[in-house]
C-alpha cells in the first residue's frame, strides 16, 4: 500500500542572495498616443510601489525645441511626502526619446503603498508626453487634468521607474518539486533521475524545499506506517542536492 507524504524541509545557510536592479513600473509608448500638458500643469501617474528602493525614473518627453528642463519627484499619494526626488533639473537632449532622472533619497518607500510619480517644469512651461490608453497597467493611471487631447479613463504615462529589492537570507531560497524515486529509469533504462535532480538543486542555490516523497522510497517494499529509515532518506535527499 501506498502513501504521499508531504514533506517540507528548511536547510538554514550563512549566505545572502541579492536582486538586481529591477522595475515597478514600465509602460512604453502606444502607436500615436501623445499629448500636452496646459502651462504650469505636471505629467502624473499613480503606481502600487514593488520596491525597496528607488534610482531612477526615465520619461518619454518630447520637448526639446525650447530647453526648458523638467525635474521629477515621487510622492506618498495619500499624505503626499515626497519620497524622491531628482535633485538637478534635467534636459531632454533627443525629441520623443527616454529621458531620465537620477533620483534622491527623502524616504524609504514602502511595498504595496500607492504612490504618485509627478513629472514637472521649473518654469511651468508645457510638458508634451507619451502614453498608452489601454489601461496596460491595472495598479494606477495618468493624472493629467486639461490635456490636449483629453487622456482616456485608464490611461497610462510612458515612463519607468528604477530601483532595487534588499537582500534576503539564502534560507528564503527554495523550491518545489517532485523527487525521482532512487530506482526511477529513464527512457534509456538508465538510474540517473535522482542524481539529475540532485544536480539541478544544487546549481540552483535552493536551500529548502517542498517535495512529495512516496512511501516506498523510504521503507521499500513495506506496508507498514512507521518510518524508521525516514531520517537517514531525507539525509540522503539534502546531501544529492547540496542543501545544508
Amino acid at each position: 500500500m501506498r502513501q504521499i507524504a508531504l514533506m517540507t524541509i528548511l536547510f538554514v545557510a550563512g549566505l545572502t542572495v541579492a536582486y538586481g536592479t529591477t522595475k515597478s513600473y514600465d509602460i512604453v509608448p502606444y502607436k500615436g498616443c501623445v499629448a500636452q500638458t496646459p502651462l504650469n500643469t505636471p505629467v502624473s501617474q499613480y503606481i502600487r510601489n514593488t520596491l525597496d528602493s528607488l534610482s531612477a525614473v526615465s520619461v518619454w518627453i518630447g520637448d526639446t525645441f525650447d530647453g526648458e528642463p523638467y525635474t521629477v519627484e515621487v510622492l506618498d499619494s495619500a499624505s503626499t511626502q515626497r519620497i524622491a526626488y531628482s535633485a538637478q533639473p534635467v534636459h531632454a537632449t533627443k525629441m520623443w526619446a527616454w529621458t531620465e532622472f537620477p533620483l534622491t533619497k527623502d524616504a524609504d518607500p514602502v511595498r504595496g503603498r500607492t504612490y504618485k510619480v509627478v513629472v514637472s517644469r521649473p518654469t511651468g512651461a508645457a510638458i508634451s508626453f507619451a502614453y498608452c490608453d489601454t489601461n496596460p497597467y491595472k495598479y494606477g493611471s495618468a493624472d493629467v487634468p486639461g490635456s490636449t487631447p483629453p487622456l482616456p479613463a485608464g490611461s497610462d504615462v510612458a515612463l519607468r521607474i528604477c530601483g532595487l529589492r534588499d537582500t534576503i537570507g539564502s534560507e528564503l531560497w527554495g523550491a518545489t518539486s517532485i523527487i525521482p524515486s532512487y530506482d526511477a529509469v529513464n527512457e534509456q533504462g538508465d538510474t540517473v533521475l535522482r542524481a539529475n535532480w540532485g544536480d539541478s538543486m544544487r546549481s540552483s542555490g535552493a536551500h529548502w524545499g517542498t517535495f512529495y516523497q512516496q512511501w516506498d522510497w523510504t521503507e521499500y517494499q513495506n506496508g507498514a506506517y512507521w518510518f524508521d529509515w525516514f531520517d537517514s532518506s531525507v539525509a540522503s535527499i539534502a546531501e544529492s542536492a547540496g542543501m545544508e
